[in-house]
């Protein structure tokens, strides 16, 4: 006989209605909390990955600053160097000059030369003066012996140091060019007064156009648009005052402080107005 196989018995309905109803039923409680959660500290790390990508650029940008700042030390350094093994030059100014202090070496050696046979004219004369005295007072016991004249130290004329003579600048560019010189030899380890001496500029004119500068090197697209509006003819002391005013506002103004406590920009240390 076959052996027939037992039917499957089909589920009761009311069974396959609450199925659904727990499949359709909103989560529970400490699953929305852990929901909760895990969004809160989804949006945290993506603030603080924010927050690394922008430190990542700054230190980026101080890597390049500090890599042409030491590949111009390194050349100043043998332009020195190159400099010291050359013969030593008598006025430190500009080439235009050479023509003169040459003239003026001339005729140094020229008076020089002149007096040096005025001495020996006036030796030779008194010589044959004392000679003459001599023979002539030979019976007396005491001789008179000529005045003696007093020697007088040769002042040695020297060579007086020149100022560069302060370029003009009338370009935003131009200002924050020769903010970075003076820079360039404050990181070589000079004073400011001689930073300054070095660039022919005086400090006034770096603290009135210093904000150029600041603003070009923290906040690039800001300076973008102040140079874009900046029209032929027009003053830059005009420019200088409206990039100041973007950099007294924060948070520019603490990132500026910052610089300047990391030796990255000039510390002007301007005096306060009482």
């Amino acid at each position: 006989m076959e052996r027939r196989n037992p039917r499957k018995r089909a589920r009761p309905q009311h069974l396959i209605d609450e199925n659904d109803k727990e499949a359709s039923a909103p989560p529970a409680p400490t699953q929305q909390v852990s929901l909760i959660k895990l969004k809160e500290e989804n949006s945290f790390l993506k603030s603080k990955i924010k927050v690394l990508e922008d430190k990542c650029r700054d230190l980026e940008n101080e890597r390049d600053f500090l890599r042409s700042s030491l590949t111009n030390a390194l050349s100043t350094k043998e332009e020195m160097q190159g400099a010291s093994s050359r013969p030593p030059q008598n006025v430190i100014g500009n080439p235009d000059s050479s023509d003169e202090d040459s003239s003026d070496l001339h005729e140094n050696k020229t008076v020089k030369r002149k007096r040096k046979e005025k001495k020996k004219k006036a030796s030779k004369v008194n010589s044959s003066s004392s000679s003459d005295e001599s023979i002539s007072t030979s019976d007396s016991s005491v001789s008179s012996s000529p005045p003696k004249k007093r020697k007088h130290k040769k002042k040695s004329r020297k060579p007086a140091k020149h100022m560069k003579k302060n370029k003009r600048v009338f370009l935003p560019e131009e200002a924050i060019q020769r903010y970075k010189k003076v820079l360039q030899y404050l990181t070589q380890g000079m004073t400011k007064t001689l930073s300054y001496h070095k660039c022919g500029v005086d400090r006034k004119t770096i603290v009135d156009t210093a904000a150029i500068a600041e603003l070009e090197y923290c906040d690039a697209e800001a300076y973008k648009t102040l140079r874009e509006k900046f029209h032929r003819g027009q003053k830059l002391s005009e420019f200088a005052k409206q990039c100041k005013e973007m950099c007294t506002r924060e948070p520019l103004r603490s990132i500026i402080e910052e610089k300047k406590k990391n030796g990255m920009l000039i510390d002007l240390c301007q005096k306060k107005i009482t």
